[in-house]
């Protein structure tokens, strides 16, 4: 299981986020509507990109050699680049951004007390693609 080693924080987080997606919706506190879309939304969106920033971390692991893992070096000599690092990290977030829909899609068919909300989903799109977008932005210059 060492390929897993450096994505394991993400994994946990992922687990975590299905747990709570998935926790019947009476168990929440009550508030008002006003609270609850403010503070929902934040939380969506911190949820998501920590995330995508998760994922992102086990890659960058891999790729500056702070962990060897010899089944991945292929990705990463082809992802020496700005532009294979973007599509990479375009990838991570997509694949975040569809979990956090899918989770939305599970909620309304097979939770107790739980509905779709489009808007949770774009918080959650909102969040996966901020990391990304603050991904390229640290690694334009740190790579040839």
């Amino acid at each position: 299981m060492v390929y897993i080693k450096p994505y394991a924080p993400a994994l946990v987080w992922g687990i975590f986020i299905f747990a709570l997606s998935t926790w019947p919706g009476k168990d929440f506190p009550q508030l008002n509507w006003g609270d609850l879309l403010s503070v929902d939304k934040l939380v969506h969106i911190a949820f998501y990109a920590f995330l995508t920033g998760l994922i992102l971390r086990g890659y960058l692991l891999i790729k500056k050699g702070k962990l060897k893992i010899d089944g991945v070096r292929f990705l990463l000599q082809n992802g020496q680049n700005k532009g294979e690092m973007n599509r990479f990290g375009f990838y991570v977030a997509l694949g975040c951004t569809a979990y956090g829909w899918f989770l939305e899609w599970f909620q309304e068919h097979f939770c107790q007390d739980r509905l779709f909300d489009p808007f949770d989903g774009l918080a959650n799109t909102i969040g996966a693609f901020a990391v990304l977008g603050l991904f390229i932005w640290q690694n334009r210059k740190n790579v040839a």
